[in-house]
């Protein structure tokens, strides 16, 4: 559940702290913020003495405060504020637009080609491990059905 702070009015001075930390992408059409993110690449800033999402911030300068909703990106980039690129919805919603290749590559995560690849393999598992940068307890479960089942469950054993 994530917990969503009210954005303020904001003042001319805010506005413009904001403004100067987006980076405008002529090839993308989104809106980078270029100054502090979190872990997970959104980017946040204070303004009246509180820490606040910037692309929430954005939203709400565009469209209003989105209150108990969360703030998701069409555009699939974290750091994305441009308001046309973003819209007020639920964390359901926002996992139902990702692609699940796209998601697994954004978060670092196998996509279903390498989870196929290391299936079928007959490499060996440090070696697939090595090529995919992951542990091989991830090789071993994948190879066993147990990690990333949902794209393995119905696929014959190699062997």
């Amino acid at each position: 559940m994530h917990i969503t702070k009210t954005i303020p009015k904001l003042s001319e001075a805010d506005l413009l702290k904001f403004e100067r930390c987006l980076d405008r992408k002529e090839d993308t059409g989104c809106w980078e913020w270029t100054a502090s993110c979190k872990q997970a690449g959104h980017g946040q800033i204070a303004l009246q003495g509180s820490v606040y999402l910037a692309h929430r911030v954005a939203y709400a300068v565009a469209y209003g405060d989105p209150e108990h909703l969360q703030v998701n990106h069409k555009c699939g980039n974290s750091r994305c504020c441009r308001p046309e690129h973003l819209y007020a919805g639920t964390q359901q919603q926002n996992l139902l637009d990702i692609d699940p290749e796209v998601r697994m590559l954004r978060n670092g995560r196998l996509t279903l080609l390498q989870v196929l690849h290391i299936f079928y393999s007959k490499r060996p598992q440090k070696e697939l491990m090595l090529l995919y940068n992951v542990v091989r307890s991830t090789v071993s479960q994948i190879q066993n059905k147990k990690h990333y089942r949902h794209w393995t469950k119905d696929l014959p054993y190699p062997y």
